[in-house]
């Protein structure tokens, strides 16, 4: 806004200083012109015509510089039939170029360039006198004046003209400039604002704004407060889902430990199992946030030290050492239950796959996180690392039904992320999660 109001001020002014330029300049001609016609008049009405045709001056003329050497202004009578006239003594060793053999009362403006270089501006007009009218003889009277004099006004004019108009230009803009920037601030506290959201900061947008985007504000607000009441309902719903759920679970799981026959008791607690997996596959995948814009980020590095500290005691007797690399800025834009998640699938899985150590790597690459967990285990099979299928299991070898990198799979995608895998330097698994 403020390269554009500039280039337009700065046309502006310029098409004002030419226009203003021009309008002085065709002032002072005008001027010049007005004043040669006076003097031309007044040298008319003071020279007469004598008895052998010439022609002398009879009164006296009030502009003095016509009988100065050199002072500029010049006048000249000459006779249509070439005989000799009246020149001016300001021309004195001066070869005047005027014109001649105008009609009566014709009038015209020249410029007329002399010999030694300089530029006359000229006003002729043809004239006889009454004693001369019965014998024919006309007169063309012409004043001049040396342009220069007027240049240098025009020039003195267009500094003054243009220093005013720079300086007027600079004002402008620097007041321009503070009133966009005043006028810009509340746009800039409510984006302040939003990224004190995003950091956790605050819940909402504080203060007092301007009329103008008081609404927006009230509108964002609600749609924060619309969000957090929308997340706490899912979280209700999925609650008592989840209690409804596994009550009748747990009433089939006492039946099936009543009944006698083993392989009944058999087939149907596997089913059962599998029920339960299914069930809390399905909530947690429910339950996944994904992105949002106006929410909280959370850190990342908090939040993988919790699970390992879970994990290190799970597999305490296999002395699995973990390792962890993290920016300190390592930051996730989204729910921290979801990433809670994605660690906790990730280092699981690595555990399972590891001989002794586990290493995970947090770094922030502007709004997204990479994560990578290494182990040095024996790899990853390639029907997995071309992308775990619900259901299929990473670890065969393993409990459990292969949920687990499926689940990270479809929090990462919901997040608009990737995950991909690899060989880690360590000989093992390398999972790459950038979210």
């Amino acid at each position: 806004m403020l390269v554009v109001a500039s280039l337009v001020m700065v046309a502006f002014f310029g098409i004002t200083g030419l226009v203003l330029d021009r309008a002085w300049r065709l002032e002072v001609e005008e001027e010049q012109h007005e004043r040669l016609r006076l003097l031309a008049y007044t040298l008319i009405s003071a020279v007469e015509p004598n008895s052998d045709g010439g022609i002398h001056l009879a009164h006296p003329v009030p502009e003095l510089r016509l009988f100065l050497p050199g002072s500029g202004v010049y006048a000249s009578i000459r006779r249509n039939d070439g005989r000799p006239g009246w020149d001016s003594p300001s021309a004195d060793g001066m070869d005047l170029s005027v014109p001649s053999g105008l009609a009566r009362m014709e009038q015209r403006f020249d410029r007329l360039e002399q010999s030694d270089g300089a530029v006359l501006e000229a006003f002729s007009i043809g004239m006889t006198w009454v004693p001369d009218m019965a014998r024919g003889r006309t007169f063309t009277v012409t004043v001049a004046e040396d342009v220069a004099a007027r240049e240098v006004e025009i020039a003195a004019f267009r500094r003054v003209l243009w220093s005013w108009l720079g300086v007027l230009a600079v004002v402008l803009l620097a007041a321009q400039w503070w009133v966009l920037h005043q006028g810009l601030s509340p746009l800039r506290r409510v984006a302040a604002d939003l990224r004190c959201i995003e950091r956790g900061e605050r819940d909402r947008l504080d203060g007092r704004y301007p009329s103008e985007i008081q609404r927006l504000v009230d509108n964002l607000n609600g749609l924060l407060g619309h969000e957090r009441l929308r997340r706490e309902r899912y979280r209700h719903a999925l609650g008592d889902l989840a209690h409804s759920l596994k009550t009748p679970l747990a009433i089939l799981r006492g039946a099936v430990e009543a009944e006698k026959t083993d392989d009944v008791r058999q087939s149907v607690e596997q089913q059962v199992d599998r029920m339960a997996q299914i069930v809390d596959h399905q909530l947690r995948r429910a339950a996944a946030e994904g992105r949002s814009v106006l929410g909280p980020s959370v850190a990342a590095e908090p939040l993988a030290r919790k699970v390992m500290e879970a994990l290190r005691k799970v597999y305490r007797e296999r002395g699995i050492e973990f390792a962890i690399d993290a920016d300190a800025d390592a930051r996730f834009n989204g729910d921290a239950d979801d990433l809670m998640e994605v660690f906790g699938n990730l280092l699981d899985n690595a555990c399972k796959w590891a001989a002794r150590s586990v290493r995970v790597e947090l770094r922030q690459a502007d709004a997204r996180l990479r994560i990578v967990v290494d182990d040095d285990g024996p790899g990853i099979p390639e029907s997995i690392a071309q992308g775990p299928e619900r259901g299929q299991r990473a670890d065969s070898g393993s409990p459990g039904h292969g949920i687990g990198l499926a689940m990270v799979r479809d929090i990462v995608e919901l997040y608009g992320g990737e995950i991909t895998f690899a060989r880690s330097p360590a000989g093992g698994a390398r999972v790459l999660v950038v979210i």
